[in-house]
């Protein structure tokens, strides 16, 4: 069974390689959690997305631009024993 430091490093890795790199601004680890039955880590990713028009303009002012409700929340499933990323869904915060 891979560690908890190596799931989040693979759903890390795994939501740079779906979305842009360009376009993930202050990537955070929010929640970390083994499943019940131990086969998967289910993870939360948070990030600030800009447009590469932000990115190009200024990333100072872009993040001046932003607040904490711009963040957007994914939880990423990792199977605990490879270490293979198998989800990415929007995780709602409640």
């Amino acid at each position: 069974m891979i560690d908890v430091k190596e799931a989040v490093k693979k759903a890390l890795d795994y939501v740079s390689s779906v979305i842009p790199v360009e376009a993930l601004i202050d990537p955070r680890l929010e929640e970390v959690e083994l499943s019940e039955n131990e086969k998967t880590w289910l993870i939360t990713i948070s990030f600030i997305r800009i447009t590469p028009k932000q990115y190009l303009h200024s990333l100072a002012s872009a993040m001046q631009e932003v607040t904490q409700s711009d963040r957007e929340y994914k939880l990423v499933t990792v199977d605990a024993e490879t270490g293979r990323p198998l989800s990415m869904k929007i995780r709602q915060l409640v």
